[in-house]
């Protein structure tokens, strides 16, 4: 077993050396969108490193590393849908999370465990980025589900990222804000009770999050009595939708 653990460290801290000239490979790709090169195969290749970064990162237990790149592959998806201003807009945006590749490479090379102000940094260019609109965390391990919920929420001002395991979530909740969390009851290892009650304990004087849970069990509906319960509880089946825009439609009153 310790042989084991010390090829596991061994290969992470090689993934760790190498990670300045991964870094640089994307911003390079990030550059060459705007000057000259061909967008389309500039920006895949972009987009498929920070993936490959993000999966990594992951992989070896780094979570600022996939949350950072989370938040880029969001901007870059806004500039390849053209609703994020002009291409230098784009560019900049993408460049700030490069920066924060970079100084999250700095700690980890350091040996260091500090993050704290890359995850304030990251809130920061969040609340710019996705200024007005719902910030929706939608977890659940149906493809069919998460399709009728986004279709649900499409009709509200509100940006929906989409995931289908409760763990790999939970590192994007850490480091990220969001208004509204939707989560299915089995999400892998970290079920949807479990999510919800680990994501009360992080909500803070300033900023509180809805939790939503969806189940099929009729047995689950009940009034919130902790603050480790659900906001509400919401039934699979043909009243999932109306139970849904009745929730969105209680926080765009409230001005959420």
């Amino acid at each position: 077993m310790s042989s084991t653990i010390a090829v596991l460290e061994k290969l992470r801290q090689g993934f760790v050396s190498e990670l300045p000239e991964k870094i640089d490979e994307i911003e390079e790709h990030i550059l060459a969108c705007v000057e000259g090169g061909d967008f389309e195969e500039e920006f895949q290749e972009a987009y498929r490193k920070t993936h490959s970064l993000k999966g990594t990162g992951g992989t070896f237990g780094i979570p600022i590393l996939t949350s950072i790149c989370h938040q880029l592959e969001d901007v870059l998806t806004l500039w390849e849908t053209e609703s994020f201003g002009v291409a230098g807009t784009h560019q900049a945006r993408c460049l700030d999370y490069v920066d924060l590749l970079r100084q999250a490479s700095d700690i980890l090379i350091a040996r260091l465990d500090d993050f704290s102000f890359i995850g304030s940094r990251l809130r920061e260019l969040q609340d710019i980025d996705f200024k007005g609109k719902l910030r929706v965390l939608l977890v659940d391990g149906s493809r069919t589900t998460r399709e009728i919920c986004k279709q649900t929420i499409s009709e509200y001002n509100a940006d929906v990222v989409e995931m289908a395991d409760g763990y790999e979530s939970l590192s994007r909740l850490l480091h990220e804000r969001f208004d509204v969390l939707i989560a299915g009851k089995e999400i892998g290892l970290l079920n949807g009770h479990m999510l919800i009650s680990v994501v009360s304990q992080l909500q803070s004087d300033t900023h509180s999050i809805t939790t939503i849970l969806i189940t099929s069990s009729k047995q689950e509906r009940f009034a919130k009595k902790r603050s480790s319960d659900p906001t509400a509880v919401v039934n699979k089946g043909v009243a999932m939708v109306s139970e849904l825009e009745a929730q969105f439609d209680a926080l765009s009153a409230r001005g959420k």
